[in-house]
């Protein structure tokens, strides 16, 4: 009986371990769809030349993969943008952002029910957020909303979210949005129609 016990134990061991490995050495991650900027906005800030160096966004996490980097002028302003692709939309969360910027002086500003971060970086303040259209941005999905953790409704969503998750692995393209991060201090204050022109009417989407 105790020597029945130990295999099974011994089993069990290792498929944990196999997992692990597994887990550790390939990660996947969220497929990410192609951009391309407009033939006429292709004069591009050159990041060597500039003083204003670009922001190497880059993530150990695999629930998210971070696309080519455009840097675009406009006037005063410059505008980085980044095409990211996460597994689900709960998991959006910019902290690394604020991670590769080494700040802690990020302040979480809301509009409706959407939010953007601004910081401090090269003695200027900068504003950053996710995109997912010219009206919905976000710096952290679903930030400030407070569950309630003894509702069954909360736990009956959880689960839900979590059967729709199984097949959302299996799809080919998952949640996606532009991250933009920018001297345009304003950008998220000034309406769908702004947004429009300075960020998505720039690019073409496949």
């Amino acid at each position: 009986m105790i020597k029945s016990y130990k295999k099974r134990y011994s089993f069990f061991l290792l498929i944990i371990v196999i997992f692990l490995s597994l887990n550790f050495f390939y990660k996947p991650r969220p497929k990410l769809s192609k951009i391309f900027l407009k033939v006429q906005y292709t004069n591009l800030l050159d990041k060597y030349n500039s003083e204003h160096a670009i922001i190497d966004i880059n993530s150990n996490d695999n629930r998210v993969t971070i696309g080519e980097t455009y840097y675009l002028i406009d006037k005063t302003d410059w505008y980085q943008v980044n095409l990211l692709s996460f597994w689900r939309k709960e998991y959006l969360n910019l902290f690394l952002v604020d991670q590769k910027l080494k700040k802690d002086d990020v302040k979480i500003k809301i509009i409706n029910n959407n939010n953007y971060a601004q910081l401090t970086h090269n003695n200027k303040n900068i504003v950053y957020a996710c995109i997912d259209d010219p009206e919905n941005f976000y710096y952290q999905f679903n930030y400030n909303n407070i569950t309630d953790t003894s509702d069954f409704n909360y736990w009956k969503q959880v689960f839900i979210n979590n059967i729709k998750f199984i097949f959302n692995y299996f799809k080919p393209i998952n949640y996606e949005c532009l991250l933009v991060i920018t001297s345009d201090i304003d950008l998220f204050e000034k309406g769908e129609e702004e947004i429009n022109e300075k960020i998505f009417g720039k690019f073409i989407f496949y």
